[in-house]
């Protein structure tokens, strides 16, 4: 985790720099497992991390510090969404809807040359050129009692060429949709985060990170395509999934 910052890009900005330390202390048994958050004179933040050998507690880490992952790239013009990424060679789409929409099982029975890099938190940054990326993040819940744990390359990165908003149907679909109707929709799978991040702030703290985040909406609306996926049960994704 000590690399995350540098690998997915968010500490050459000359707004604010990121570092994660990893403390080398391990934790016992009722001691605080809560991350620390610090932002120095110079407008850097520093996040530790402290070790702990309990699952749980790891678990409950990682989410946190996706919290703060995602509030600095939304500074950038990113953001966390709750949806899946899938990549066909150097290009990536994301699968996203409301829970139960099917993005686990949508990832699950993708085929080559598809492949799922995560089912259910995607980081999307941009770059200076404004071209948008997308970085498979850990599926956190997997890591408490009763999860089955697994790994996911957060160092892998995929252009995105396209956002795909699931519906459940007895037809088989992709059509490409409005940037207005792709800004509503992604306004929704966005949110589904933030109200993660938005727990414990002031409302004039929340207000103008919604207004922030609404504005990085926009600007991907306009830069990536959207599309509306209706699959049924037999679905052949390979047939569907591909962006114009």
């Amino acid at each position: 985790m000590s690399r995350l910052a540098d690998v997915m890009c968010l500490s050459d900005s000359g707004e604010c720099n990121l570092c994660v330390r990893i403390q080398s202390k391990v934790y016992r048994e009722n001691e605080s497992i809560y991350p620390g958050f610090t932002i120095d004179k110079q407008n850097n933040a520093t996040f530790y991390l402290p070790e702990s050998a309990d699952k749980a507690a790891f678990a409950t880490q990682g989410m946190n510090l996706m919290q703060v992952i995602g509030r600095f790239t939304e500074t950038q013009g990113g953001m966390l969404i709750h949806g899946a990424l899938a990549a066909s060679g150097d290009r990536g789409i994301i699968l996203t809807g409301p829970s139960g929409s099917g993005k686990s099982t949508v990832s699950r029975r993708l085929k080559s040359p598809w492949r799922s890099l995560c089912d259910d938190l995607t980081l999307i940054v941009q770059d200076a050129r404004g071209i948008y990326w997308a970085h498979p993040l850990p599926t956190w819940s997997e890591y408490m009692p009763g999860g089955s744990g697994g790994s996911w390359d957060v160092q892998e990165t995929v252009q995105l060429q396209g956002i795909y908003f699931l519906e459940k149907s007895l037809e088989n679909t992709a059509g490409k949709i409005g940037t207005g109707e792709s800004l509503c929709m992604l306004q929704e799978c966005m949110s589904q985060v933030a109200r993660i991040m938005e727990r414990g702030l002031k409302l004039e703290t929340i207000r103008r990170l919604r207004l922030r985040r609404f504005d990085n909406a926009c600007h991907l609306a306009k830069s990536v395509p959207g599309y509306v996926l209706r699959i049924s049960r037999d679905c052949a994704l390979k047939e569907i999934l591909n962006p114009e």
